[in-house]
């Protein structure tokens, strides 16, 4: 194994709490990033923005509903994508 980066998730496994990050970055055929209660989800043109708190289904989808916090979040999405091809944000990988 070489080079994964990430949090432990073993205080909650423990129930001694967890461990909380400002942003949860996810990129593959799918795009998805998480912000305090707020997840958005890109798949090709398709934008999906969840309440998780009121939703943690993700059966409403509100990105017509809040226009603003979703062009935000993919703004967001898109510089992290920039700064991933530049090497300024590493990200983990696996080897076998």
């Amino acid at each position: 194994m070489e080079s994964l980066m990430g949090l432990t998730s073993l205080p909650c496994l423990q129930e001694k709490g967890h461990n909380r990050r400002e942003f949860l970055y996810y990129t593959s055929n799918v795009q998805a990033f998480r912000q305090g209660k707020y997840k958005i989800r890109k798949v090709g043109k398709n934008i999906e923005l969840y309440d998780l708190e009121a939703d943690i289904g993700e059966t409403k989808n509100l990105a017509a509903k809040q226009p603003d916090r979703a062009e935000n979040m993919l703004a967001q999405m898109k510089k992290m994508d920039k700064q991933i091809e530049a090497g300024m944000r590493p990200i983990g990988t696996l080897k076998e």
